[in-house]
């Protein structure tokens, strides 16, 4: 068994149970489930190594970024721009989140900061690895709709047509907010050492090990 955990964010319930919806209805129509393996979540840090007797120091320092990010900030906004999809990433459909700024769109600035807080707690606990994980200048905020399709181009390309439309008729909210801070643990029997390549689709299992309001 491969054991991973993750960091992630939670967006307000009312989007995530739309967005939920939009997600179940794009891989049930291409017949591809790696992304509802998952929880809907936006990640922050994804699929790192990290001994159990540490956990207990990452979820309280998470309560502690947790609770100065709401002092800083009171209220996380994220806004997403629809479906989409990029050549880095080949088989995903994504709802990615950007800040609006007139004259165009500029990252998240909280957002990236509580990321590198998050970064410098993690590399403050002895045993963990995170030498898989994007950079600042990489990351890019994130909710899957599809994880992994192996469809031929043209079907892909309905796909991201058809995720498209679903996410309008579904009348998403382009706005929402950050609502919790969570810590994920995944195991996977299929998935080996590699986490980046979808294996963990066969038998992923997760749990939720903390979760605390931003």
């Amino acid at each position: 068994m491969s054991v991973r955990y993750g960091i992630a964010l939670m967006p307000e319930p009312g989007f995530t149970a739309r967005v939920y919806r939009a997600r179940q209805l794009i891989c049930g129509q291409y017949a591809c489930w790696a992304a509802e393996m998952h929880m809907l979540r936006l990640p922050l840090i994804e699929y790192f190594q990290c001994p159990e007797d540490a956990v207990e120091s990452i979820s309280a320092g998470l309560k502690s970024i947790a609770q100065e990010v709401q002092r800083k900030y009171q209220v996380m906004p994220l806004t997403h721009h629809g479906a989409s999809t990029s050549p880095e990433r080949p088989g995903d459909i994504f709802l990615v989140f950007t800040l609006p700024e007139e004259g165009g769109d500029r990252n998240l600035p909280w957002l990236y900061s509580l990321r590198v807080d998050v970064l410098g707690q993690l590399g403050q606990v002895h045993g963990i690895n995170t030498g898989n994980v994007p950079s600042s200048h990489e990351y890019r905020p994130h909710i899957s709709l599809m994880q992994h399709a192996e469809l031929p181009p043209t079907v892909f390309e309905s796909a991201v047509v058809f995720a498209d439309a679903v996410v309008r008729d579904l009348e998403i909210p382009n706005e929402t907010r950050a609502w919790q801070l969570v810590l994920l643990r995944f195991e996977s029997d299929a998935v080996g050492e590699d986490w980046n390549q979808g294996g963990w689709a066969a038998d992923l299992r997760w749990n939720l090990l903390a979760s605390y309001p931003i």
